[in-house]
């Protein structure tokens, strides 16, 4: 299967709603994210755990991910953190390593509430996070590598969760997740931390190759490049590829690119750009220019 997406991965490359209260049940790790405001440039999180105990008393960011090859040190971009009991109390918590909050009390906990900064226009100048690695928040996109944003209790790893995310009205959201009245739900958390979302002012396009749907989701500072002309471009090949290879290993797959002028990235200080594979989608961060 890896090797099938590989293949599509390459020949694109070369080729071409409003907070609510929330019981738990649970049944899920229940995730709130809110940027219906993205000009203040944070990711705002509500998460509403499962009854904890202190095995959970940890609240994990990554360090890393699959295919970054690299250091992302995720808990250096959150700017606030804080738990509360269900009558709204806050508990105490302390940050006790980069990517690591202790919650004092986990029995106690109704829902924790914290704001992560994007990483696309980051004053770091050591473990530069790079783009298709990455989270922005643009005037008019999101670029959202989950992990970037969302954590992990320890020893909830593989617990089930779910994620509503309340964004602009006239803006529309693109991820390989399925969504049911209003949530996106993961049987684990590196489920969710696999999957990427692009929203805003995009443009899409679903094709068939052999038994797969495969979607193209485009957000692009060019006229000339949205999800139509690249799949015009590509569909030849697309076909071809399926054709090769002969196997559908998945149901679905979805290419997510945000194309973006270059002085959009002189302005965020963004590194090399590209693409980072996911099981069911891959995300491109690159320039739009003709060129």
């Amino acid at each position: 299967m890896k090797k099938y997406l590989l293949i599509l991965s390459v020949i694109f490359v070369f080729g071409c709603g409003s907070g609510i209260s929330y019981i738990n049940d649970n049944s899920h790790i229940y995730f709130e994210l809110d940027v219906s405001d993205p000009s203040d440039d944070l990711f705002h999180v509500t998460v509403y755990p499962p009854e904890l105990n202190d095995e959970n008393k940890i609240y994990n960011f990554v360090s890393t991910a699959p295919g970054t090859y690299s250091n992302l040190n995720i808990g250096r971009f959150v700017k606030s953190f804080e738990a509360f009991d269900k009558d709204g109390k806050k508990l105490n918590s302390e940050k006790i390593s980069t990517n690591k909050w202790q919650i004092n009390s986990p029995q106690k906990v109704y829902k924790i509430v914290y704001s992560v900064e994007d990483t696309f226009d980051s004053d770091y100048t050591e473990d530069i996070i790079w783009p298709m690695s990455g989270s922005g928040i643009e005037e008019n996109y999101i670029l959202l590598n989950t992990f970037c944003v969302f954590g992990y209790f320890e020893g909830l790893q593989t617990f089930p969760t779910k994620l509503k995310i309340d964004y602009p009205d006239d803006w529309e959201a693109a991820t390989a997740l399925n969504i049911k009245d209003g949530y996106y739900y993961t049987s684990t958390y590196d489920e969710l931390a696999d999957s990427p979302f692009l929203i805003g002012e995009i443009t899409s396009k679903i094709v068939k190759v052999g038994d797969i749907n495969v979607g193209i989701h485009v957000y692009s500072d060019a006229d000339f490049l949205n999800a139509e002309s690249i799949t015009e471009r590509a569909n030849d090949i697309l076909t071809a590829a399926g054709k090769f290879v002969g196997i559908s290993p998945v149901d679905r797959y979805k290419f997510i690119m945000a194309l973006f002028d270059p002085s959009t990235g002189q302005r965020n200080k963004i590194g090399p750009i590209g693409a980072l594979e996911h099981s069911y989608s891959s995300l491109y961060a690159m320039y739009s220019n003709e060129n």
